[in-house]
């Protein structure tokens, strides 16, 4: 559990680093309002979070763009 709860925090610290945030949006509105999270990035579009670390990883760790040579 503890090792969960790290890991959680460490992706809730890389989102933050990158400029991604967190808001509550209203699901059902009226007198006791329902509510979910969600996650939104630097131009303000909601995005899933595995997305967003996917993309972070990508940025951090680029893949070598060396597809088009042939190997020999």
């Amino acid at each position: 559990m503890v090792a969960k709860d790290k890991q959680f925090r460490d992706d809730k610290e890389k989102l933050k680093e990158r400029g991604y945030r967190w808001v509550r949006r209203v699901v059902q509105p009226g007198p006791d309002p329902v509510f979910r999270w969600a996650l939104l990035d630097p131009q303000g579009q909601e995005v899933s979070k595995e997305k967003a670390l996917g993309d972070i990883e990508l940025a951090e760790n680029p893949v070598p763009d060396d597809f088009d040579y042939p190997i020999y």
